[in-house]
C-alpha cells in the first residue's frame, strides 16, 4: 500500500466500525448534558465519518466537474471563491441537519429513532465495503 492507499483503507475500517456502532447504538430519548468532552467527542466523530466518505469526494468532484469548474487553478481569486462557497455551503448544511436534528428531538417515537440508525449504519458499512472493494480491485487491476 502507498500513503494514499493506506488511508483509504483505514477510512474504510473507520466506516465499517462505524456503520456497526451506529446499528447496535441504544436510543436514549432523556437530555444528554453538553460537556466540552462531548462535544470533542461527536465533533472528531463526524468529521471523521464525512472526511472518510468517499461519496463525500467523489460528489465533489463530480459536481465540479459537472458544473464546468475546472481549470481555474491559476486564478487565485476564482479558486479562494470556489473555497469560500464549499465552506459557507458546507456550514449551511450541516447547520440545517443540526436544526432539523434539535426541532424533531422529542417527537419521533423510539422506534423510528432505531430504524433510521439501522438504516444509518447499513448505509455506512455498505460505503465501508465499497472503499475496501475498491482497493481490492484495483490491487488486481
Amino acid at each position: 500500500f502507498n500513503a494514499g492507499e493506506k488511508v483509504v483503507f483505514w477510512g474504510g475500517v473507520f466506516l465499517l466500525g462505524l456503520g456497526g456502532h451506529t446499528w447496535r447504538s441504544k436510543v436514549r430519548l432523556d437530555p444528554v448534558p453538553l460537556t466540552p468532552l462531548g462535544f470533542l467527542k461527536d465533533f472528531t466523530g463526524s468529521f471523521l465519518a464525512a472526511i472518510a466518505n468517499p461519496a463525500t469526494a467523489a460528489g465533489t468532484v463530480g459536481a465540479f466537474a459537472a458544473l464546468g469548474l475546472v481549470g481555474f487553478e491559476s486564478d487565485s481569486g476564482a479558486v479562494t471563491a470556489l473555497v469560500a462557497g464549499v465552506f459557507f455551503g458546507s456550514v449551511l448544511w450541516w447547520f440545517t441537519l443540526a436544526s432539523l436534528a434539535a426541532y424533531s428531538r422529542g417527537k419521533l417515537p423510539e422506534s423510528w429513532i432505531t430504524r433510521i440508525n439501522h438504516v444509518s449504519g447499513v448505509l455506512l458499512v455498505l460505503f465501508g465495503l465499497g472503499v475496501l472493494g475498491h482497493l481490492v480491485l484495483k490491487a488486481f487491476a
